[in-house]
């Protein structure tokens, strides 16, 4: 359908009949739709809305023209406008309804995996998506789609806050602008951004750069290299990821936010147990807080050693710098594990459609499988590019940080891999026999040991 739904068809045919008309507006919008694509429904809907407003006014226009045209060509010119129309209305409708249905899941997987998408799409810079905020207090939840949100999605909110009064609700858009995700508020902006960083560390494991524009002016709250995120004690009830186990007390929380808070005036001086904190930081965040309380006796044992034995400690915690073909074999050992992992999920969606072949659900069903689609999103090549950047790097201290930031994202896939709700299930589903979990642990657990 959308292949003859563009600028070619129609000025194919106004050349050969040598109409001259004024269509400079369809033509461009025509053009504009044939450069969207159909993964990016956003964008290539509001490209749909202005080909179907020009086409009609292009009708409107010929009508006038009849006389002068002549009824053969105003026939054929007539009959391709109707011909787009059908095309783009047809087109418009199934996106729309494609789009909704995406959005009609009350998951809390919409303000955790389902959002990472949206994130990456929106720090390309082209597109600007709705966002709902909810604040109680110091705790802050956040929800982008890309079409508007429904007032019924304030209950997602509510339960990721563990609020059922008491919640201010923030309507406003995201975009990515100055080289930071923006929000733009219809309330005051101070203090705001550093909320919604939080949020969306919490939600999506991303540490981004946040700004706010309100009614007050901007607010911002940036990346800090000696920043080490403190979680605060919140009950079970907080969690964001319907997937992610019974959390930890809160007295767990609180016990390990006092120990981390009383640490980190100390920590300017040893790099060694900066990174032995921020590394307890990340355990916290997955609700580890055994592993969190160990890594912070670790790092508390090296701000008692000496000066000297700090700076061997520095070496021995950083790494040294991975050989090269280290960073080549690890990359190469995670792009085919996720090649493997694909020919797995491919396989599981083929054997649940003919499970369900001739079966009215098919549909749905067939429908309902494109969810397989977020474990590839939630493993990404984000690690396959830190590691060819390490690789490629010529100044040791940018090798250094590339090296660290692969290790961070290795924890972060493990993390998925442990709490995930439908990753932790795929290898026993009762359609067909699949690695996907066992190929990942195995996968990770390797190039942990490699990237040390």
């Amino acid at each position: 359908m959308a292949d003859k739904l563009n600028e070619a068809s129609w000025t194919a045919l106004v050349k050969k009949l040598k109409a001259e008309l004024d269509d400079k507006a369809l033509v461009k919008a025509l053009a504009h739709f044939d450069k969207t694509e159909a993964a990016k429904p956003a964008p290539r809907l509001d490209a749909l809305d202005e080909v179907i407003e020009q086409i009609k006014k292009q009708v409107l226009a010929l009508a006038r023209r009849k006389k002068e045209l002549g009824d053969k060509p105003f026939a054929e010119l007539k009959n391709k406008l109707d011909e787009l129309l059908d095309l783009a209305e047809c087109e418009h409708k199934a996106m729309k309804s494609a789009s909704e249905a995406d959005d009609e899941e009350e998951s809390p997987i919409l303000l955790t995996t389902k959002m990472l998408p949206l994130l990456r799409e929106l720090k390309k810079g082209e597109a600007r998506m709705p966002a709902l905020i909810g604040v109680a207090g110091k705790d802050c939840a956040v929800l982008i789609l890309r079409r508007a949100i429904s007032p019924t999605r304030r209950k997602l909110l509510n339960e990721a806050l563990g609020a059922s009064s008491g919640v201010k609700y923030i309507v406003g858009e995201s975009l990515f602008e100055n080289k930071a995700l923006t929000f733009v508020v219809q309330s005051q902006a101070a203090g705001l951004a550093k909320k919604l960083r939080q949020a969306l560390l919490d939600q999506t494991g991303l540490r981004l750069k946040v700004r706010v524009r309100g009614e007050d002016g901007d607010d911002e709250h940036g990346e800090d290299e000696d920043e080490i995120a403190v979680p605060e004690a919140q009950p079970a009830s907080t969690q964001l990821a319907a997937s992610a186990p019974a959390a930890s007390s809160a007295a767990d929380a609180l016990a390990f936010k006092t120990r981390l808070e009383a640490l980190l005036p100390r920590l300017k001086g040893s790099d060694a147990a900066r990174l032995k904190a921020s590394e307890a930081g990340a355990a916290s965040r997955n609700r580890d807080w055994a592993g969190a309380m160990r890594l912070l006796d670790e790092a508390e044992a090296l701000l008692a050693q000496p000066a000297a034995s700090q700076a061997e400690a520095a070496e021995r915690s950083r790494g040294t710098i991975a050989p090269s073909i280290v960073y080549t074999q690890s990359r190469l050992a995670w792009l085919a594990s996720r090649k493997k992992v694909q020919a797995e999920m491919q396989k599981l969606e083929q054997a649940i459609l003919a499970h369900y072949r001739g079966n009215a659900a098919l549909p749905a069903v067939a429908s309902g499988v494109r969810k397989l689609d977020r474990v590839l999103e939630l493993f990404d090549e984000a690690l396959a590019d830190t590691l060819d950047a390490a690789l490629n790097a010529a100044d040791p201290a940018t090798r250094q940080r590339l090296h660290d930031e692969a290790r961070t994202q290795i924890a972060r896939y493990e993390g998925f891999l442990a709490n995930d709700v439908m990753v932790r299930e795929l290898d026993a589903n009762p359609f067909v026999p699949i690695a996907v979990q066992s190929t990942l642990s195995g996968s990770l657990k390797v190039l942990a040991a490699k990237i040390v």
